[in-house]
């Protein structure tokens, strides 16, 4: 072997150098990542359409309890919308500690980008004035509807009774119930004022409906009946567990009927019952 004097090393450092650089910035070598893109205001790039998954009907979660529709229509037109969704319904979450409902969009150019493919939208909620440290609060509004949604809940005076509705294999939530090419919804429009108390003639049911992933196209769901029934089943407890235990009707179609067999007989003597 050769020794290698300083002028042959500066030459092999300077190839070095311009080989780095080609790889570095000419299109060729090895492939660079790029950064996914973060669209303003929720609004998508010029020339993108994206289909909308769940129409124009959106739930929304997290809604401060002294919240009515029509402060939640003009914070989301004032902050984050061109035009503010119709609030239609507005409901304590079974928790108790806020409240949930169901919007719809007036048309597809006020929908969040982020909605329009099928994702969850965060808005951040103004802090509360308190001396207290607290945790960030947000609305959330989603299309798919999975787990429990109250529709409508009396006033608790009235409040004798909860139903929760079930759908079966490739619906949804909210959409099995509702009817086509409108927003007229069973659940929430109609069922309510159907059961009432004979005294007041007032409506005395909570009505809940419950979502799961229940698509077959493009599926990759690996859950079993067991799994579905174990999971309704716990969103169920919230339900039970309060100290006024009311009487529980459970409506289910298809596959939402196995479901609730499922989970009503799947528990041990010492679990809670349903």
């Amino acid at each position: 072997m050769y020794p290698l004097d300083t002028s042959h090393a500066l030459a092999l450092a300077a190839v070095g150098l311009i080989t780095l650089a080609i790889f570095r910035w000419l299109p060729i070598g090895l492939p660079r990542s790029t950064p996914e893109p973060v669209y303003q205001d929720q609004q998508p790039p010029k020339g993108s359409h994206p289909s909308l998954k769940y129409g124009r009907i959106f739930r929304i979660r997290g809604v401060p309890l002294d919240w009515g529709a029509d402060h939640v229509r003009s914070f989301l037109e004032e902050h984050y919308c061109s035009a503010g969704p119709d609030i239609k319904s507005l409901a304590p979450e079974i928790h108790g500690r806020s409240g949930t409902g169901t919007v719809v969009f007036r048309d597809t150019a006020s929908i969040p980008y982020a909605l329009q493919t099928g994702s969850a939208w965060r808005i951040p909620l103004p802090k509360r004035e308190t001396d207290q440290p607290t945790r960030d609060e947000y609305l959330t509004l989603d299309g798919d509807f999975h787990g429990i949604t109250t529709l409508f809940a009396p006033p608790p005076d009235d409040h004798k009774v909860d139903v929760v509705a079930v759908s079966g294999l490739g619906g949804h939530a909210f959409g099995s119930f509702k009817e086509r090419g409108g927003t007229h919804m069973w659940l929430r429009d109609s069922l309510p004022y159907d059961l009432t108390r004979e005294s007041t003639g007032r409506p005395m049911a909570r009505v809940m409906t419950y979502g799961y992933e229940s698509s077959v196209a493009q599926s990759k769901n690996i859950q079993n009946l067991e799994d579905l029934a174990t999971s309704f089943h716990t969103s169920l407890l919230a339900l039970v567990g309060t100290p006024i235990v009311r009487p529980l009707i459970l409506v289910a179609h298809s596959l939402g009927g196995l479901i609730v067999k499922q989970a009503s007989t799947a528990q041990g003597p010492c679990g809670p019952e349903i």
